[in-house]
């Protein structure tokens, strides 16, 4: 209700200024203030919708080109004025805003609306322009009292108007620890603008100055909410990612590690770096090898503390293999049939996580894990009496032609004929033995 009554009268106002531009007075003496409507508008229902885009006709832009070629001859009415405010691609041009700045036009409340929302769709181009900066935030400034849209804009004028804006606005989210998306519906602001994906840039950055500090609560909002924002580009999704598992909370914090893992392995986005290379393009090859190793790491946990009891684990197979944790590309757990059906419960927690597992076919019950170390690959069984097989890899890839294929045979693993070396886990000697192996090949622990 309270909406069309200001329509009308803005209407009103329009007639009368339906002049030649010479008799047009400046904008802020044009206006006339109806507090006792801005008040009751501000306080119906406590809301206030966001106006209507303007629809910028063919027709609209081809009086614009009129004008610019004789604005005496081709005048400019005040819908017209209004429509081109809401052209991001007219506001740009150096005449537009010079008569702008010069005050030749005289405007509306829906023009100094549709002006930021022109400057904020081409916040990039426009945002180094001191001049319009300020006109702009005087204009927003001046309106205030005659609109109440505007007049939140100028509580908070210098973080949605200038060079660091977005800056600003991303701090201020961070410190009402809202969303961006919520932050720009409070602030009344449009989603579809360059500006929008700026501030979600910024409050992503402002997160990650403060990572190292973050709590339990507040990491799990960075994670599922900032940086999973959808006005955050690839580019700044990457780019926090890059900077999260590299930052020395990850380093010395299992849980928090172990939160980032979830969050990259269920990322649809991301996914697991050594099944999908091509999804981490863009994150830092140190970031990409520090999840690589965490993930290495968690594989051989899962393999020897699920599948090999610890009184099984005689021969510290699993502390052997982790301090060479950090030379491993890829890692891969086959369980088998007998193995998966006793330990379902925990493999589909684990899988509902992301994590996979492929399986390892044949007559017999053991599972075998997959170490890749580049130039050689390391099958371990989980049953006693199986040697643990080392292959190089052209001998390897012969005989297993995809790493990441949903099942393998048994006694392809354990292809006598074909494998490097075969060291038996004797309490004296395998460690010896295997360490002189890889050491060969240039492998030697972290």
């Amino acid at each position: 209700m309270f909406q069309e009554i200001e329509k009308s009268l803005n209407s009103l106002r329009n007639i009368t200024l339906n002049r030649d531009a010479a008799e047009h007075l400046p904008f802020n003496d044009n206006l006339y203030s109806f507090p006792r409507i801005t008040e009751a508008r501000e306080n119906f229902g406590n809301t206030i919708p966001l106006e209507k885009i303007e629809d910028i006709s063919s027709e609209t832009v081809h009086k614009w080109d009129l004008f610019t070629q004789d604005s005496s001859l081709h005048r400019l009415s005040p819908k017209d004025i209004k429509r081109i405010c809401w052209s991001p691609k007219i506001v740009e041009t150096d005449l537009f805003r010079q008569k702008l700045t010069k005050k030749d036009f005289s405007l509306t409340v829906s023009c100094v609306k549709g002006l930021l929302y022109s400057y904020h769709s081409l916040f990039d181009e426009l945002k180094a322009n001191r001049e319009f900066n300020d006109f702009l935030s005087q204009l927003i400034l001046h309106y205030a009292e005659f609109n109440s849209q505007i007049a939140r804009w100028s509580q908070q004028v210098d973080c949605i108007v200038g060079v660091d804006a977005p800056r600003r606005f991303g701090f201020s989210t961070l410190n009402e620890k809202v969303t961006v998306e919520i932050a720009l519906k409070k602030a009344l602001l449009y989603e579809t603008t360059q500006f929008a994906a700026d501030a979600a840039q910024q409050t992503s950055l402002a997160y990650i100055e403060r990572f190292n500090k973050l709590n339990s609560e507040e990491l799990d909002f960075f994670l599922n909410d900032i940086i999973s924002s959808k006005l955050l580009s690839r580019d700044a999704f990457k780019y926090a990612i890059s900077e999260v598992v590299l930052a020395n909370r990850c380093s010395n914090e299992e849980a928090t590690q172990a939160k980032i893992i979830d969050f990259i392995l269920s990322s649809d986005g991301l996914g697991d770096p050594r099944m999908h290379p091509e999804n981490w393009v863009g994150v830092s090859e140190g970031a990409k090898k520090a999840i690589i190793q965490w993930l290495s790491r968690e594989d051989i946990n899962f393999f020897f503390e699920l599948l090999i009891k610890d009184q099984e684990d005689k021969h510290k197979r699993k502390n052997f293999w982790l301090s060479y944790v950090s030379r491993v590309s890829r890692s891969r757990a086959l369980l088998s049939s007998h193995d998966r059906s006793r330990h379902a419960v925990k493999l589909q927690e684990l899988e509902n996580k992301g994590r996979s597992y492929g399986e390892l076919t044949g007559p017999q019950d053991a599972s075998a894990f997959i170490l890749d170390f580049g130039q050689i690959v390391v099958v371990e069984f989980n049953q006693v009496g199986n040697a643990c097989y080392i292959y190089t890899r052209p001998q390897f890839d012969s005989i297993v032609k995809d790493f990441w294929t949903s099942s393998i045979s048994f006694s392809l693993l354990k292809n006598q004929s074909m494998v490097a070396e075969r060291v038996r886990h004797t309490p004296e000697k395998w460690q010896d033995e295997t360490r002189g192996v890889l050491a060969r090949f240039g492998i030697r622990r972290n």
